[in-house]
């Protein structure tokens, strides 16, 4: 492997455009990153490892799997049937259902409490009242959300499971089979999808998925998160105030927590099914591909290897996460890449200088590995579509967003994917 250390003067440009086109893209997605780089910041609203919950899920697959006879595994993991896809569905509706019943049933015994509580408007209240009154309120709710909580993780949890099997993932060994680090890698990222533990920044390969963005921005974005619920009562609140009379505001403003906790339950449990199902096809989808894509060369130069591990590296930086289909697909270039080491791995400036050293025939190989990165995590940012497009430019080539978007869904579909539609993603450079 050669490398060179320096920045190449022809990547200069390209690298101004791509630093232009991160910064335009700080806003994109940044609420939903932002709870990656938490721990890094000192701030406590989350936590990137949660080893005692992440072993809680790994137990349960255990307990769930032990009610089913072992599966075949011999069938494609990425790719759905019909009646898989339904079943799936069918699962994750049920999911959004208990979450919204659970969350709404939860705001409502914190109404009732506070409704109970509350005083006429005419009524003086003394401080110890008032105190009294406070953390009966609060207590009631802090019970009311552990409950909730940990109904929806159980009925995750299971649900993410019976997911797996439907995908034809064996989530844990069974009889003798030890388990191999690529199951419990699997098995750890559906976890964490149920449990809605954000993605570790933390990873083997030294990535640093935040490098490029602003720390303030994460701060104001994460504190907007951690509000999403109070900020949206408080909205609901306000407009039932305008468009109310006296007696709705005095019916009803109480008892809005029961619509809003329960909507946000429901959009979360979505959010946790919908990555689960993207996590269980993404390993087996990335490794198929990249096989795809390298079985038609007789020889693969450790340089084109690397330039491929720079490629998803950068991807990473671009999506703020180190999503684990990511990972995956990266531990796929490294077995064939065998042991290399890689200085500034997520580095633009360096992947744009090791595309400089490859032919046009070479580089053509990581502009599809590039394609190949942008959608396993299950959506395909602007961020993504113009990096690709800074990058592909050296050969006039550049990205047709559409068809990566419909390259996304069919991979989150479960749709057989083959590499005729990642070339088909790139396409000669109009403006060129």
């Amino acid at each position: 492997m050669t490398t060179d250390e320096h920045s190449d003067p022809r990547a200069a440009a390209p690298d101004a455009e791509l630093d232009a086109a991160a910064a335009a893209d700080l806003d994109e997605n940044v609420i939903e990153a932002t709870v990656h780089r938490l721990e890094a910041l000192g701030l406590e609203f989350a936590t990137s490892s949660n080893p005692k919950l992440e072993k809680m899920g790994l137990d349960r697959f255990r307990r769930h799997d032990a009610r089913f006879a072992p599966l075949a595994g011999d069938e494609v993991v990425h790719i759905l049937d019909d009646a898989e896809r339904e079943r799936i569905r069918a699962l994750k509706r049920r999911v959004i259902l208990v979450a919204f019943g659970i969350g709404a049933l939860s705001g409502l015994i914190s109404s009732i409490a506070s409704f109970a509580l509350s005083v006429p408007e005419h009524v003086t209240t003394t401080f110890w009242e008032d105190v009294r009154d406070f953390v009966i309120v609060n207590g009631v709710t802090i019970v009311a959300t552990m409950i909730e909580v940990a109904i929806i993780y159980r009925v995750a949890l299971r649900s993410v499971h019976l997911i797996a099997r439907e995908a034809g993932i064996q989530l844990v060994p069974r009889g003798d089979a030890p388990e191999t680090d690529e199951q419990r890698a699997v098995a750890l990222a559906l976890a964490r999808a149920a449990l809605e533990l954000p993605s570790p920044p933390q990873n083997p390969f030294g990535i640093d998925p935040f490098r490029e963005v602003s720390k303030w921005r994460l701060v104001a974005a994460t504190l907007l998160y951690k509000l999403k619920i109070s900020i949206t009562n408080f909205v609901l609140r306000l407009l039932i105030r305008r468009v109310g009379g006296r007696a709705i505001v005095k019916a009803y403003l109480t008892f809005t927590d029961v619509l809003v906790t329960g909507a946000w339950d429901a959009l979360v449990a979505w959010r946790m099914m919908r990555q689960a199902s993207i996590r269980a096809l993404g390993p087996s989808a990335c490794e198929t591909l990249l096989g795809d894509i390298l079985r038609d060369e007789k020889e693969v130069r450790r340089a084109v290897l690397t330039a491929m591990l720079r490629a998803v590296a950068t991807t990473i930086v671009r999506g703020r996460e180190v999503h684990p289909n990511l990972l995956a697909l990266m531990r796929s270039i490294y077995r064939r890449a065998g042991a290399v080491e890689v200085p500034r791995l997520d580095d633009t400036a360096a992947f744009l200088t090791a595309l400089a050293d490859l032919t046009p025939h070479e580089r053509g190989l990581v502009y599809e590995v590039l394609v190949l990165a942008s959608f396993p995590d299950g959506h395909v940012s602007r961020a993504e579509v113009r990096f690709m497009r800074a990058v592909f430019a050296r050969d006039h080539l550049a990205p047709d967003p559409a068809k990566l978007k419909r390259l996304c869904r069919s991979f989150v579909h479960g749709d057989a994917l083959q590499r005729a539609a990642i070339r088909a993603c790139i396409v000669p450079d109009a403006a060129a």
